[in-house]
């Protein structure tokens, strides 16, 4: 069973870090308690990111190719690090992460003619991705 903590007041966490409005005067949070303590799990809140327009420094490599495929872009990106040499085609086929300063993506980019802005979009969409 979830027990809650409260937060600033105005929020209360739950173990898990999901996050429910705290307003003890409010009906429907006395009920949503009384859900809780029946043994019912609320949905975890996902976490936000602080700023929407933040780009993430790292992608995993899942996400990095889901992001790809859903610009359209995979093919491409496939058909160019086939022209890398090895060893660079070995670090994108191992990476454990995707960093945005990576010289690879700024040959990719180069390559496939994306911008900085681009680039910066793919990987906040990558990180979307589970």
């Amino acid at each position: 069973m979830y027990q809650l903590t409260a937060l600033e007041g105005y929020v209360l966490r739950l173990p898990d870090n999901a996050v429910i409005p705290s307003d003890p005067g409010n009906v429907d949070f006395q009920n949503y308690l009384i859900w809780l303590a029946a043994g019912n799990l609320p949905a975890p809140v996902p976490p936000q990111p602080d700023d929407p327009t933040t780009v993430p420094v790292t992608v995993t490599p899942l996400q990095a190719r889901k992001a790809l495929r859903a610009a359209g872009l995979k093919a491409a990106t496939d058909a160019f690090i086939a022209t890398l040499p090895e060893e660079e085609q070995e670090e994108w086929d191992y990476a454990i992460e995707i960093r945005r300063d990576n010289a690879i993506i700024a040959k990719a980019a180069a390559h496939l003619g994306l911008d900085d802005d681009r680039i910066d979009a793919l990987f906040r969409r990558a990180s979307t991705f589970a």
